[in-house]
């Protein structure tokens, strides 16, 4: 419930699809996202607003006009992909 709540404030600060989709993920894709999302609160990096228009940006690439609901879909996956790079990278 915790990490659910951090989650949250850290991507969004309101209620939004994207932790739900998380929150439906396998624990070991859950457990690298909240990883990576920490790592990026610990340095300092902003989580909210240009952060994540770039992450729902690389989320759409190449999609030609998605609705409000593709971009539900596609967020956490690139959430995921984002992560699993930060994770490979370290």
């Amino acid at each position: 419930m915790w990490i659910g709540l951090a989650q949250y404030q850290l991507l969004i600060g309101k209620p939004h699809p994207i932790t739900q989709a998380i929150a439906k993920m396998g624990q070991e894709d859950q457990d690298l996202i909240n990883d990576f999302l920490y790592h990026i609160a610990m340095t300092g990096e902003a989580l909210k607003g240009s952060y994540l228009t770039k992450l729902i940006d690389q989320a759409i690439e190449g999609s030609c006009e998605p609705t409000s609901q593709d971009v539900q879909e596609l967020l956490p996956a690139e959430l995921l992909r984002v992560a699993r790079r930060w994770r490979d990278a370290a």
